[in-house]
Protein backbone atom coordinates (compact mmCIF):
# COMPACT_ATOMS: atom_id res chain seq x y z
CA UNK A 1 0.00 0.00 0.00
CA UNK A 2 1.23 3.56 -0.89
CA UNK A 3 0.70 6.79 1.48
CA UNK A 4 1.21 9.90 0.08
CA UNK A 5 3.91 12.10 2.17
CA UNK A 6 2.47 13.42 5.39
CA UNK A 7 -0.40 10.85 5.61
CA UNK A 8 -1.89 10.12 9.09
CA UNK A 9 -5.00 8.17 9.82
CA UNK A 10 -7.02 9.86 12.41
CA UNK A 11 -8.68 7.01 14.60
CA UNK A 12 -11.40 9.10 16.69
CA UNK A 13 -12.29 5.07 18.36
CA UNK A 14 -14.99 4.57 16.12
CA UNK A 15 -15.59 0.81 16.74
CA UNK A 16 -14.70 0.10 12.78
CA UNK A 17 -11.34 2.20 13.30
CA UNK A 18 -10.07 0.07 16.25
CA UNK A 19 -10.60 -3.06 15.90
CA UNK A 20 -7.89 -5.74 16.26
CA UNK A 21 -7.82 -6.21 12.55
CA UNK A 22 -7.64 -2.98 11.49
CA UNK A 23 -4.86 -2.09 13.99
CA UNK A 24 -2.89 -4.82 12.95
CA UNK A 25 -3.51 -4.07 9.07
CA UNK A 26 -2.13 -0.11 9.67
CA UNK A 27 0.53 -1.60 10.79
CA UNK A 28 1.31 -4.13 8.64
CA UNK A 29 0.98 -1.59 6.19
CA UNK A 30 2.74 1.01 7.98
CA UNK A 31 0.33 3.49 8.04
CA UNK A 32 1.00 6.04 11.05
CA UNK A 33 -2.25 7.13 13.05
CA UNK A 34 -3.36 9.03 15.73
CA UNK A 35 -6.22 8.06 18.89
CA UNK A 36 -8.07 11.04 18.22
CA UNK A 37 -10.55 11.78 21.45
CA UNK A 38 -14.44 10.58 20.10
CA UNK A 39 -17.06 12.73 19.90
CA UNK A 40 -14.74 15.95 20.67
CA UNK A 41 -16.01 18.87 19.19
CA UNK A 42 -13.25 20.76 20.47
CA UNK A 43 -10.70 18.74 18.20
CA UNK A 44 -12.88 17.62 15.67
CA UNK A 45 -14.67 20.09 14.27
CA UNK A 46 -16.67 17.50 11.91
CA UNK A 47 -18.56 16.75 15.39
CA UNK A 48 -20.12 20.34 15.08
CA UNK A 49 -21.50 19.76 11.96
CA UNK A 50 -22.79 16.42 12.75
CA UNK A 51 -24.53 17.92 16.13
CA UNK A 52 -25.87 20.75 13.15
CA UNK A 53 -27.28 18.19 11.12
CA UNK A 54 -28.85 16.48 14.00
CA UNK A 55 -30.81 19.68 15.09
CA UNK A 56 -31.42 20.39 11.86
CA UNK A 57 -33.22 17.26 11.44
CA UNK A 58 -34.90 17.44 14.85
CA UNK A 59 -36.45 20.85 13.76
CA UNK A 60 -37.31 19.86 10.18
CA UNK A 61 -40.98 19.50 9.00
CA UNK A 62 -41.55 18.03 6.86
CA UNK A 63 -39.76 14.96 7.55
CA UNK A 64 -37.57 13.54 4.47
CA UNK A 65 -39.34 11.20 2.26
CA UNK A 66 -36.43 8.71 2.27
CA UNK A 67 -32.41 9.00 2.50
CA UNK A 68 -31.66 10.51 -1.09
CA UNK A 69 -34.42 13.49 -0.01
CA UNK A 70 -32.21 13.41 3.28
CA UNK A 71 -29.03 13.91 1.54
CA UNK A 72 -29.81 16.76 -0.86
CA UNK A 73 -31.51 19.12 1.65
CA UNK A 74 -29.19 18.48 3.87
CA UNK A 75 -25.80 19.07 1.64
CA UNK A 76 -27.59 21.93 0.01
CA UNK A 77 -27.85 23.58 3.67
CA UNK A 78 -23.97 23.00 4.44
CA UNK A 79 -22.94 26.81 3.07
CA UNK A 80 -19.24 26.54 2.06
CA UNK A 81 -18.90 29.93 4.36
CA UNK A 82 -19.70 27.08 7.35
CA UNK A 83 -17.95 25.05 6.36
CA UNK A 84 -14.85 27.13 5.79
CA UNK A 85 -15.44 28.65 9.38
CA UNK A 86 -15.01 25.40 10.76
CA UNK A 87 -11.83 24.26 8.98
CA UNK A 88 -10.64 27.62 10.69
CA UNK A 89 -11.68 26.69 13.79
CA UNK A 90 -10.12 23.44 13.90
CA UNK A 91 -6.90 25.18 12.71
CA UNK A 92 -6.98 27.36 15.39
CA UNK A 93 -7.77 25.02 18.07
CA UNK A 94 -4.85 22.73 16.89
CA UNK A 95 -2.49 25.54 16.93
CA UNK A 96 -2.87 25.97 20.61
Amino acid sequence: MHTPPNFLFMDDYAPTQHGSCVTARLQEVGVPHVVWPPMSPDMNPIEHTWNQLRQRLDDGTPSPRDLAELHVDQDTSLSNCYCSKLWKYGIQRLCT
